[in-house]
């Protein structure tokens, strides 16, 4: 990941940039950036889609890219493993009304979409929104 960073002061000199937007008055326009730096683990990832395909990459590897493995399969099933148990219940079902089971694994939303495992979790924060959703391969382990 070349081109991500932690914190909105790294994007000042950026020339191609996603820029975050809300209706005001009925009108779609710019709004400014909100510095999170202060809570940086809950979304602060400034990133671009290149990056960000490498990351999943990483993430649909099992902890190996490009040959090598930069976390311990271990640790990285262990991210995709249920932690926490969400009950199905609103508001859940409604973003969910085709799954069987929802639970939170470390930093993952995992649940099922048609006898399948899905892996994701997504984010906003003023004018942005984000989401990274994937479908490992049927071999692996729920």
């Amino acid at each position: 990941m070349t081109s991500s960073s932690t914190s909105i002061n790294d994007l000042k000199n950026a020339d191609d940039l996603a820029t975050p937007h809300a209706k005001i008055d009925g009108k779609v326009e710019i709004i400014p950036w909100r510095n999170i730096d202060n809570i940086a683990p809950a979304g602060s990832i400034n990133s671009n889609m290149v990056d960000m395909a490498q990351w999943v990459r990483l993430q649909l590897g099992e902890g190996v890219y490009k040959g090598q493995r930069l976390i311990s399969s271990g640790g990285a099933k262990e991210m995709h493993t249920a932690q926490t148990v969400i009950r199905m219940d609103p508001p859940w079902t409604l973003f969910y009304s085709d799954a069987h089971f929802l639970n939170y694994g470390l930093g993952w939303f995992l649940h099922d979409h048609r006898g399948r495992k899905v892996v994701e979790h997504g984010g906003n924060i003023d004018g942005m929104s984000a989401l990274v959703a994937m479908i490992p391969r049927r071999s692996s382990a729920w």
